[in-house]
C-alpha cells in the first residue's frame, strides 16, 4: 500500500487559510464539480491498453517502482485507467490543490511542485517514494510547456532512483479540445479510451550532462511517436472552442496533432 502523503509545513496551512473567501468557494465548487465529472466520464467509457505488459518488463526482477511518464494534454485516460496508488505530481498552485484532491480521491498520492516553484523539494519527495516501491507518474512538457517537449526531470529522476521510465501516451474517440497552452483534452461521456505503452528507457547511475540529454531527447522522440500513434489509430473527433481565426468546430484529429520539435 501506497504510504500516507508528508504533513504539510505550517507555512502551507497559512497560505491557505489566507486564500479570500470567494477563492476558497470556487476551488471547493470546481474541485467537486470535476471530481464528479471524472468519474461520469471514467464510468462511461471504455478502455483498451496496448502493451501493458510492458510496464512489467521494465520492473524486473525486482520488482521495481517505475517512472511513468506522459505530456499534459491527453492525460485524462492514464488519470482514471492508471496504475493504483501510483504518486503524481501537481503544482504548488490554486490549480494544483484541484487536481491534487481529485487525484487523492481516485486513489493516488501526490508531491506539490513545479519547475518554478518547489521543484527540488517535490523531485527528492518523488525519489523517496520510488525508493519506498510506489510508482510515480509525471507530464513531462509540465508545469507550463512548451507542450510535448520533454523536460529533463524524469531522466535526473531515473538516474537519481534507478527506475526504469515506461512512456504513455493516451487519447479519446471524442473531447474537447481547450485553447489552454497545452491544448488539454476533456473527454466526452459514453466514450472509448485507447493507451499505448512504449518500451522503457533506463538511464545509468553514472551518467553525464550529455547522456542526460541524449536520454531526454530519445524520451522525447518516443514519446512523440507514440502519441502521433495512438492519434492516428483511434482517429479522434475534436470538439473545440473556435480559434482567434474561426475555424470548424469539429474535425479529425489527423489535421491538428501532436506539433513536433526537431531534437
Amino acid at each position: 500500500m501506497a504510504p500516507d502523503n508528508p504533513p504539510e509545513p505550517e507555512s502551507k496551512a497559512k497560505e491557505k487559510r489566507r486564500l479570500p473567501l470567494k477563492k476558497r468557494i470556487q476551488i471547493f465548487a470546481v474541485r467537486t464539480f470535476g471530481l464528479a465529472l471524472m468519474h461520469l466520464i471514467g464510468k462511461t467509457t471504455f478502455c483498451r491498453k496496448v502493451g501493458e505488459h510492458k510496464v512489467d518488463e521494465a520492473r524486473g526482477p525486482e520488482r521495481k517502482p517505475v517512472i511513468l511518464t506522459l505530456f499534459h494534454g491527453p492525460l485524462f485516460p492514464i488519470v482514471y485507467w492508471g496504475i493504483p496508488g501510483t504518486c503524481v505530481m501537481t503544482s504548488a498552485s490554486a490549480d494544483g490543490e484541484i487536481l491534487a484532491y481529485i487525484a487523492k480521491r481516485l486513489g493516488y498520492t501526490t508531491v506539490r511542485g513545479s519547475s518554478g516553484r518547489g521543484g527540488k523539494r517535490a523531485m527528492i519527495q518523488l525519489a523517496r517514494q520510488l525508493r519506498d516501491g510506489v510508482d510515480v507518474a509525471i507530464a513531462v512538457d509540465g508545469p507550463k510547456g512548451p507542450a510535448n517537449q520533454v523536460k529533463p526531470g524524469a531522466v535526473l529522476l531515473a538516474k537519481l532512483s534507478g527506475s526504469a521510465i515506461v512512456p504513455v501516451a493516451t487519447t479519446t474517440k471524442t473531447y474537447w479540445r481547450f485553447q489552454s497552452w497545452d491544448r488539454f483534452r476533456l473527454p466526452l461521456p459514453i466514450n472509448r479510451a485507447l493507451i499505448y505503452v512504449a518500451d522503457p528507457i533506463t538511464v545509468p547511475a553514472d551518467a553525464d550532462d550529455g547522456m542526460v540529454e541524449a536520454k531526454r531527447a530519445e524520451l522525447e522522440r518516443v514519446m512523440l511517436d507514440l502519441q502521433e500513434k495512438v492519434d492516428h489509430d483511434m482517429r479522434s473527433i475534436v470538439l473545440r472552442l473556435p480559434d482567434r481565426k474561426p475555424r470548424d468546430k469539429m474535425y479529425h484529429q489527423k489535421d491538428a496533432e501532436p506539433t513536433r520539435r526537431d531534437t
